[in-house]
Formats: C-alpha cells, structure tokens, sequence
C-alpha cells in the first residue's frame, strides 16, 4: 500500500503486464476519458503508473498530461518518457482536467484526496474516474494489491458530491467481467499466481472484453459491470 511515508507500489510488474497485454482494455479507458478531453485542455493523469493512459492520449489527441505519481521507479519511467511529474498534485499548479484509472480505490482517505483535487481544478474543470466496482466482487485479489474498496453509484456520486462536484455522467463497464470476477472471487486467486498470467489476460481482451463492451452499449452499463465510469464537474 503507498502513503505519504511507503511510496513503492509493488505491482509495478502488474502494471507492465496489463501495459503489454491488455491494448483493447486500455484502448477502451483511453477513449473514454478523451470522450471529455477538449483542444487545449490542460490534463492531469492521477496515479499515472508507468504512463500507459498517457501514451493514449497523447497518440489520440496530441495532448501531453501532466503525471502525479507517488512511486518513485514509476517516475522515472515517466520522466524518461517527456512527461511533467510531480508526487504530489497540490504542487503541480491549476488544472482544468484531472483523469484517473483504478487508483482511488488504493488510497484510504478517498474523500480527501477527491477534495484535493478539486481544489486543484479551474472553475468548471472536470474530473473522470474508472474505478472497481462493487464490494460483493471484492476478494483476495483486491486486497493483495492494496485495493481499501470498490464502488458502486450511490457511494460514489455521494463523495464527489460531498468534495463540491457536481456529476453529469456515471455508468458500469464491463458486465462479463462482472461474472468473471464472482467466480474469481471464490474459486480463481492464488497469491501465488499474481494477477494473472500473461496469456490469460491477452485472451481476455482479444475476446471476452470486445464482447463485453458491446453487451455494455446495449445498456447493460445502466446497472452493473466489473467497473465503473464517472465524469463530474467543478460548478
């Protein structure tokens, strides 16, 4: 788990495997996130990792994010590749867009790291976040990676809320892996396989989330899924 005091994230083999073996997947959360993403809008990547989401978005749209990431051989990866990094995102100056991907669920003052950010946001900024969701589908995986919790939509419309956004938008992702990850749960973790293997997580995106994604759009996504989906913004 990283704080302010343990800042090494020990699934950084894990970052490089999904990197590597999940384009489809990280494709998917890349478009989602330019969806909201403006010509000249100033980004901040939130628990930018190795810089996966970034790279997207750079090769998407031209726009080069602004990396906050606590880890500090994350930053060196990051830095290596061009990219502003800071450790801290009250340092990094106003923004007008802030983006994460499955990190809030790593950090146990979730609240206050939401209100964090919207201090750091301009007036009318925005924030989109892809988050694990549901606490039924929360196993062993979740908590080997330090993972505090998952989300549905009440929880999390409530804490942006209570940080001073306002919420346009907030969807599911990924139903199949919803059943996928409730067997995971009880029958599929080891901690001495990790996350998963390579293979297993190529096949996963070469077949099983192109399909998902497009059960998800027959709106599906409206009530549950593996993750979930939210844009808010700063009023």
């Amino acid at each position: 788990m990283q704080t302010k005091e343990k800042t090494v994230y020990s699934g950084i083999e894990e970052l490089v495997a999904i990197d590597r073996s999940m384009p489809r997947y990280n494709s998917f959360i890349a478009e989602t996130i330019t969806r909201s993403l403006k010509p000249g809008t100033r980004p901040v990547d939130f628990g930018a990792g190795i810089g996966t989401l970034s790279d997207l978005i750079v090769a998407k749209t031209g726009i080069k994010p602004t990396c906050v990431e606590v880890d500090p051989t994350c930053r060196q990866v990051l830095q290596s590749k061009g990219y502003r990094t800071f450790d801290n995102i009250a340092d990094a100056g106003k923004f007008d867009f802030v983006f994460s991907s499955n990190v809030l669920e790593h950090i146990e003052n979730d609240q206050e790291i939401l209100k964090l950010i919207f201090n750091s946001l301009e007036k009318d900024g925005r924030i989109v976040l892809y988050l694990p969701a549901f606490q039924i589908l929360f196993s062993k995986l979740d908590a080997s990676v330090g993972h505090y919790r998952r989300y549905d939509k009440k929880a999390l419309v409530t804490k942006l809320t209570n940080a001073g956004f306002e919420v346009e938008e907030v969807s599911y992702a990924d139903c199949l892996g919803f059943f996928i990850s409730l067997i995971f749960r009880f029958f599929g973790y080891s901690s001495d396989k990790g996350l998963a293997s390579p293979g297993r997580l190529e096949t996963y995106d070469k077949y099983i989330f192109p399909v998902s994604k497009g059960i998800d759009s027959l709106g599906i996504k409206h009530f549950f899924g593996k993750n979930i989906f939210v844009r808010a913004k700063k009023s």
